[in-house]
């Protein structure tokens, strides 16, 4: 009786979904009478004897490898390891005899001095007592710039040497625009066009920047009194304002695209670690004792491309934080000049300037970076060969 009432009731609804896209009653009642087994959605391990398969399914995961694979974006390990001691007083003195190293560092004392009065005049609310912390800052300002009378010829000579690169890349571009076939072996030495640009209009920013800095300097010390003091001002502030904000755009290019080299250089130290515990785990299985010529030509080799890679990948590691405090400073710069008259970003866009402790300490971060890239490497003594 109950099976003719289900029959019944299997007929009177499929003529009811005739018309529609609903699953027919029987279909929802099989499984509850139990005479019929449900197909599960849980795929069974089954080996895969397909190596076409299985070669794409190791494509699969070497693409998902690399897109899950957490790389370090700083490495500060790697990037101190390659130092000095800053312990040793001869490291300091290296750095102070480089003109960069010396300007920065009396940067530093600028933007200390100027930090040290901020705090008198803002929260301690003593000017008395910053006065001579601004007197420090303004006569450091001013010997800063006697270093720099002439330093926009060092830019427009840098300028020289990267613009020829710059109409290469560009007319290189040019040819396989017009020529989709050609292949791309031509064009990896090749410095691309927007690092190629974006270094020239960066070198433009920095002349620019040094020759307004070199004019206020002779205008100030009376040597060219005639000189509109205030637009030479506005002028380098603008200028390397202009400078700062292209060298963030290359500086974060160059920091992405180096990074997919470091990953790719993990990932080989990684593969060629995990062959040698392989071997490793077969020697245990074999005597020892046994070993051909070939093996052990095959085990030194395993070695040698081992030691290869970790070379490559300690290399990788220390451009990727020397990129990273590139960044780095060209943030600070472009917070920092966003500040000065000429610019004002924010007065014009919160109708206040910014907060003066907060640009002392984006100017010392900035100075920061330029004395690590100055500070003296440490000597290489001579390698060990590693025992894997």
């Amino acid at each position: 009786m109950t099976n003719l009432s289900q029959s019944r009731l299997v007929q009177e609804d499929n003529r009811r979904n005739s018309n529609n896209n609903n699953p027919p009653l029987e279909d929802k009642i099989k499984p509850i009478t139990g005479k019929t087994k449900t197909v599960t959605t849980k795929k069974e391990n089954t080996p895969n004897t397909d190596t076409s398969n299985h070669n794409n399914n190791d494509d699969n995961e070497t693409h998902n490898d690399t897109n899950n694979d957490r790389t370090a974006i700083i490495c500060l390990s790697s990037g101190l390891s390659r130092k000095a001691n800053p312990l040793y007083l001869s490291s300091w003195v290296k750095l102070a005899l480089t003109l960069d190293g010396r300007d920065k560092l009396t940067k530093t004392v600028q933007y200390l001095s100027r930090f040290v009065a901020w705090y008198y005049e803002s929260l301690m609310l003593s000017k008395q007592k910053a006065k001579p912390y601004r007197e420090l800052q303004a006569a450091l300002t001013t010997s800063r710039k006697a270093f720099r009378l002439g330093r926009f010829l060092i830019e427009f000579h840098k300028l020289r040497i990267a613009f020829p690169s710059l109409l290469e890349a560009l007319q290189i571009q040019k040819s396989d625009s017009d020529n989709k076939s050609t292949t791309t072996a031509t064009t990896t030495n090749i410095t691309p066009v927007w690092k190629s640009a974006g270094i020239c209009c960066k070198l433009i920013g920095l002349a620019g920047f040094w020759f307004g800095d070199n004019l206020v300097y002779l205008q100030h010390s009376g040597f060219l009194p005639n000189i509109n003091k205030t637009k030479a001002k506005t002028f380098a502030t603008r200028s390397y304002f202009f400078s700062a904000f292209v060298g963030l755009f290359v500086s974060y290019k160059e920091l992405c695209a180096h990074r997919s080299n470091l990953i790719k250089a993990n990932k080989r130290v990684k593969m060629l670690c995990h062959e040698i515990e392989e071997k490793k785990k077969k020697k245990k299985q074999i005597d020892i004792n046994h070993k051909t010529e070939s093996e052990e030509e095959e085990e030194e080799y395993g070695r040698l491309e081992y030691e290869k890679a970790v070379t490559i990948l300690e290399e990788a590691r220390s451009r990727q934080f020397v990129l990273f405090l590139a960044l780095l400073k060209s943030c600070c710069d472009t917070t920092v000049f966003s500040n000065m008259p000429g610019v004002d970003l924010h007065t014009k866009l919160r109708n206040k300037k910014m907060n003066e402790g907060f640009q002392c300490i984006c100017a010392l971060t900035s100075a920061s970076t330029v004395l690590y890239n100055n500070f003296p490497n440490k000597q290489q003594s001579p390698k060990k060969k590693k025992v894997i």
